[in-house]
């Protein structure tokens, strides 16, 4: 199941990243990819149940990001 988990994941990733692209235009991809590679790693490192990390990355990232300076 593992092999089938890391593919979804990344796609799941690319779309909370596309989404924050378009809510923050001014900001370069690179950046909010950063972002919300580090905000998934984070919650998944103390994470017992994955199920709802995809939302928690897109919600935490979108309020690190709009909280930053451009």
């Amino acid at each position: 199941m593992t092999t089938f988990a890391e593919p979804m994941v990344h796609d799941e990733l690319n779309g909370v990243v596309s989404a924050l692209c378009a809510r923050f235009p001014g900001r370069p991809r690179g950046e909010i990819e950063t972002v919300v590679a580090k905000v998934y790693a984070e919650l998944a490192s103390s994470a017992t149940i994955t199920a709802h990390l995809i939302p928690l990355t897109l919600n935490r990232s979108r309020r690190l990001l709009s909280g930053a300076r451009s």
